[in-house]
């Protein structure tokens, strides 16, 4: 629970977060009795909540929809009594705003384009800026609050690499340093009457302070032991309420305003106390003053097309389901280009290949260029060619170059995400390997085809928790199209759709999911006739099989088992067990060699059981497990075990 501000009511609203919730506004009493107020999306968390004449205000991140580099932080104010919810600002870079005593003006930090600092005056209605105080000095501004009066500003101010208290008179621009420029790291100052109140860790410990600016005394008002921080006068002037930092995170905590109980510091130290040790600093410095005066660069232009000037990277693994991709991510230096190459395994196929992309995102469409080589097999059901007795399996490699164009748009709406995505890309796609004499529908052989790619997606989720199972609402739909319209040798034509929604189950952390596919695939009566792989996810337990309609189904119920925080040495990091309990149904139908319309059924039921764990320092986490599947459609082997990554079969 942090940044408590107190209500008229007595009660008092708080910032309640943690792994197992999402960052909420809630209201409390004394009596331990919690109501939630409101969820809240990207949370801009400059150290500050401010509330006024029963009105909240706080700032969120937004991105704008296509640039997700360039970032708005806007306001947004909540009325306890009406229960409504406004966004009062639109692409601002707004932060630790402040409502005023009578809740009609906010005062808020505003960072420019160019990194200058300045305090703007806002209308709480209208989200109008009506004034705004020249930064001369160009101090950089923190956590600003209104004087109980409303005539005056207390901001905290940093500037030569110290912090003071400045009070800054509304109507005359007149600043006072209410607690003088020095090393200690000043936070959070509250105005009352004559009493100011504050953090401060000079002692090592942050704690909260009280300075009488009219009589100069100091006072310590805390003893905490691990940290004190944020404290606001109740409404009653009869006690301070802050948030104490404990072993199991921030608490609300309350202390009766009793002057004659508390410290009287004689004075007040200048440095903050430091208990790392005697370090060799006078050697440290001498060579840090060394190399920097040995460095002189020089200043020049910078093209935006030095797109190979690789600034960050990075381990990635992703899954969407039918397919895992392990590889590693890069990134150029103004973050336009990013670049990746790894191996992937293919599910439905349960196939390897390697991959190398690159993608310019430095115009309003995304440009993406690719190679692929992907291993391929297909089981062709018995019946489907002449004289064919039994399943024909199929192995052999295909290598593709892509060229394609993408938009994606994002939303973020309070809590909620959206995204949606459409592009083409252009395939010239080769067959490596082929040794057979004869070619299926399945396979390219010695031939190579042209083919162009159509696809949209749209997806919608709610935040969610850390030991959530992912999102508890969510729907997303994903529309495919594959062609050959432009080829010769070989034609194809493939259609998919995939939809998903996903629900909250019994338990907190539990999510279900129901998850519906189908597909066709257009057959030609040709020697040139080809089949693409499958872009959906197939009937889990079973061998892939290539059919002209493809109908598939799934429900899933993922939960938590165990958070074992548990380590091996310093060899791995066990994070969490999890399970998933999952049913599968589809039906194919295909021509078989007299014409006739044929189907086959699958249905499968199973678990997934896995872990998620780091390896060594790596940050990134790692998801290991087995999958155990009953298939009564497959008479030769109905039970399965099949290790897992992420929720790939292998």
């Amino acid at each position: 629970y942090k940044y408590p501000q107190s209500l008229a009511s007595g009660k008092v609203i708080a910032i309640k977060s943690g792994l197992a919730n999402i960052a909420q506004i809630v209201e409390l009493d004394k009596n331990k009795v919690e109501k939630s107020i409101y969820k809240l999306g990207d949370f801009n968390d400059s150290f500050t909540l401010s509330a006024a004449n029963n009105k909240v205000v706080w700032a969120e991140f937004m991105p704008a929809p296509r640039w997700e580099m360039r970032n708005f932080s806007n306001l947004k104010i909540l009325d306890i009594s009406k229960g409504t919810v406004r966004q009062i600002t639109r692409k601002t870079r707004l932060a630790a705003p402040s409502l005023s005593p009578d809740g009609r003006k906010i005062i808020a930090v505003n960072t420019s384009i160019s990194g200058h600092c300045s305090l703007q005056f806002i209308n709480a209605e209208s989200g109008v800026v009506y004034k705004e105080f020249e930064n001369i000095t160009k101090s950089f501004y923190v956590h600003p609050s209104w004087s109980i009066d409303g005539k005056s500003i207390i901001v905290v101010a940093l500037l030569n690499n110290q912090k003071a208290i400045q009070q800054i008179d509304i109507e005359t621009g007149t600043v006072t340093n209410l607690v003088d420029f020095s090393n200690n790291n000043y936070a959070h100052p509250v105005l009352k009457d004559s009493l100011l109140l504050y953090n401060n860790a000079q002692n090592g410990v942050d704690n909260i302070f009280l300075k009488n600016i009219v009589t100069q005394k100091q006072y310590q008002v805390t003893q905490a032991k691990f940290g004190a921080f944020n404290a606001v006068f109740s409404e009653n002037n009869k006690e301070i309420i802050f948030m104490d930092f404990t072993s199991l995170g921030h608490r609300v905590a309350y202390i009766p305003l009793e002057m004659s109980s508390l410290q009287l510091l004689e004075s007040e130290k200048a440095e903050t106390a430091r208990f790392f040790g005697n370090w060799q600093m006078d050697e440290v410095k001498k060579n840090f003053k060394n190399s920097f005066e040995a460095i002189k660069l020089p200043v020049k232009k910078y093209s935006k097309w030095n797109v190979l000037n690789i600034n960050s990277w990075g381990l990635v693994a992703n899954s969407d389901g039918n397919s895992l991709a392990l590889g590693v991510d890069t990134q150029d230096l103004l973050s336009t280009t990013q670049s990746s190459f790894g191996i992937n395994y293919n599910a439905s196929e349960r196939q390897t290949g390697y991959f190398a992309k690159i993608s310019y995102q430095g115009l309003f469409p995304i440009f993406d260029l690719s190679f692929q080589n992907d291993g391929r097999k297909t089981v062709i059901p018995k019946g489907t060619i002449k004289d064919q007795t039994q399943d024909l399996t199929d192995l052999w490699r295909q290598q593709a170059v892509n060229l394609g164009i993408r938009l994606p748009i994002k939303v973020q709406r309070n809590k909620f995400y959206s995204r949606f995505e459409l592009g083409s890309h252009f395939s010239h796609i080769e067959g490596q390997n082929y040794d057979l004499k004869g070619r299926y529908n399945t396979q390219i052989g010695g031939n190579s085809l042209q083919a162009i790619t159509y696809f949209a997606n749209f997806d919608r989720k709610i935040k969610n928790a850390k030991r959530d199972l992912g999102p508890r609402w969510a729907q997303s739909i994903f529309m495919y199209k594959r062609n050959t319209p432009f080829g010769k040798n070989l034609k194809a034509e493939i259609t998919a759709v995939q939809g998903a929604f996903t629900f909250p189950g019994v338990f907190k952390h539990d999510n279900i999911r129901l998850k519906a596919s189908y597909l066709t695939n257009k057959s030609f009566e040709s020697a040139n006739s080809y089949y693409f792989s499958s872009p959906i996810s197939y009937v889990r337990g079973y061998e892939y099989s290539i059919f002209d309609k493809m109908t598939v189904g799934s429900v899933d119920y993922r939960f938590p088992i165990a958070d074992p925080d548990f380590a091996l040495g310093r060899l791995l990091y066990f994070q969490r067990i999890k399970g998933n309990i999952f049913t599968d149904f589809g039906q194919g139908t295909f021509l078989d060699e007299n014409g006739n319309t044929r189907k086959i059924g699958y249905n499968s039921v199973g678990v997934d059981v896995s872990t998620i764990f780091n390896l060594m320092r790596m940050n990134i986490p790692i998801e290991m497990g087995m999958r155990f599947a009953y298939t009564p459609n497959d008479t030769q082997h109905q039970y399965k075990i099949t290790p897992l990554i992420i929720d790939i079969p292998f």
